[in-house]
């Protein structure tokens, strides 16, 4: 796989933690918002999404075609472990399958890039454009903690 698309997946991480730092801990979990997520909610789904990735492409390279239902933090019961755990935790986890996932990718011959998986409403993606998604759906998340972090609130999760 291209630097581009490796140091993209290294960056932005380093981004969301560095966006952290200055988080107070006690501000973590808080609700600002009712029914929305907190900045803990939001970092457990990133890191259990992380996994989701990782099995989503591990499903692509067996070289199928597969079709790939959305994922749904909400349906899924590990999320929800997930927000059980320490945000540090967490944050530990999600720095190790971060690293999991460039070593991944980052070792793919282009044959295996190009392998196709099926979304529901983007249709057919090659394990890059799976990457690009992730990391899409990722800076979703980042932008909406940042919001909780500023005290502007961003209503959708």
């Amino acid at each position: 796989m291209d630097e581009f698309l490796k140091n993209n997946l290294k960056k932005q991480l380093a981004f969301l933690l560095r966006q952290l730092e200055s988080v107070d801990k006690t501000f973590l979990k808080e609700h600002p918002i009712p029914e929305k997520w907190s900045i803990h909610e939001h970092l457990a789904h990133l890191g259990r999404y992380q996994e989701i990735f990782l099995e989503r492409i591990a499903v692509i390279l067996k070289g199928e075609v597969p079709y790939l239902e959305r994922y749904k933090a909400e349906n899924d019961p590990i999320f929800y472990d997930w927000c059980r755990w320490d945000s540090a935790e967490i944050i530990e986890k999600a720095v190790l399958d971060r690293q999991t996932i460039i070593d991944l990718i980052g070792d793919l011959p282009k044959m295996q890039i190009a392998q196709i998986g099926v979304h529901p409403k983007l249709g057919r993606m090659n394990v890059e454009d799976w990457t690009n998604f992730f990391l899409l759906h990722e800076a979703h998340h980042i932008y909406a903690i940042f919001g909780l972090k500023h005290r502007f609130y961003i209503t959708e999760n």
